[in-house]
């Protein structure tokens, strides 16, 4: 089996043609089952015609979803390499020609995980985005006005869409529940694992310099507050999933790189997860926590 780029820093990985027409086939199949017009229980929609009965992947928001995960899957399969090469030009800039094999690696090397550009040159991550959002597929009302709105960013401006809503919350209030939900993600990752909720708890807890308890009111209170309640039980469960999918097939050979097979299934996206914990430190989300909190 070949294996399968999942992120836009393997797009040039190889891949099987036959494996791209079966995920398509896939894709169409679910948008007939979801069909406005002929489903007529949203509801009771399964992700997959042959499942059991029981099986709870089903209802049109979880195939949404899967299709939007598949449907990105297969973009980066069969055009991240075109996505690398319009980055790319615009990290490069004019002295660089856009149609040179060199842009494509800038764009692939950005595109490793952990280079946060956004951070570090949020102007030159701004105008790619933009550029970016000429040709991706959102709905051309919103991608107009993000687009609008990050270009004029750019030169000092703030348009409605880039203005704070939130009233009242001092500091960083996105940017500290958006590192307490890892924390919280971490936690039940590893409970998923195997270990006691309350040793995870105790684990995650030390490295972010706070109580057990603490991770306790982010879950309950704090993050519902920023995120909804569903967002946070949906982040849960998926680390919690991606945990048991992880004690069921521990990294090793050919794990970085999902099969097409394996990408149409839950496993393949828990894998998937699986494998963004397993590179990130709990440490260094502390750290970052805790910087966070002194500014």
């Amino acid at each position: 089996m070949e294996k399968w780029p999942t992120s836009f820093s393997e797009a040039r990985a190889p891949i099987d043609r036959a494996e791209l027409h079966k995920i398509l086939d896939r894709l169409l199949d679910l948008r007939d089952r979801t069909n406005l017009e002929t489903c007529t229980d949203p509801g009771a929609v399964p992700l997959h015609p042959d499942q059991d009965a029981g099986d709870p992947a089903k209802g049109k928001y979880i195939c949404a979803l899967a299709a939007a995960y598949q449907a990105k899957s297969l973009y980066i399969a069969a055009a991240g390499w075109a996505i690398n090469q319009i980055v790319g030009s615009v990290l490069s800039g004019e002295e660089t020609d856009s149609n040179s094999h060199d842009c494509e690696a800038a764009g692939s090397d950005m595109a490793q995980f952990g280079y946060s550009l956004a951070d570090e040159d949020p102007t030159t991550a701004r105008s790619i985005v933009c550029e970016l959002l000429k040709e991706m597929p959102i709905p051309d009302s919103l991608g107009f006005a993000l687009r609008d709105s990050l270009s004029a960013l750019n030169v000092g401006e703030v348009m409605l869409l880039a203005k704070p809503s939130a009233k009242g919350k001092h500091g960083k209030p996105y940017t500290l529940a958006g590192l307490r939900l890892r924390a919280v993600e971490h936690a039940n990752y590893l409970y998923g694992k195997g270990y006691k909720l309350k040793s995870a708890h105790e684990i995650v807890a030390s490295a972010f310099c706070v109580s057990p308890d603490n991770l306790k009111t982010w879950t309950s209170r704090l993050l519902p507050e920023i995120f909804g309640r569903k967002h946070v039980s949906d982040a849960i469960g998926r680390a919690r999933d991606a945990g048991k999918a992880f004690s069921r097939h521990p990294i090793g050979a050919g794990f970085d790189a999902v099969d097409a097979i394996q990408l149409l299934s839950n496993e393949g996206f828990s894998l998937t997860i699986a494998r963004i914990f397993e590179r990130e430190s709990i440490i260094d989300i502390g750290k970052e926590y805790n910087e966070a909190l002194r500014k």
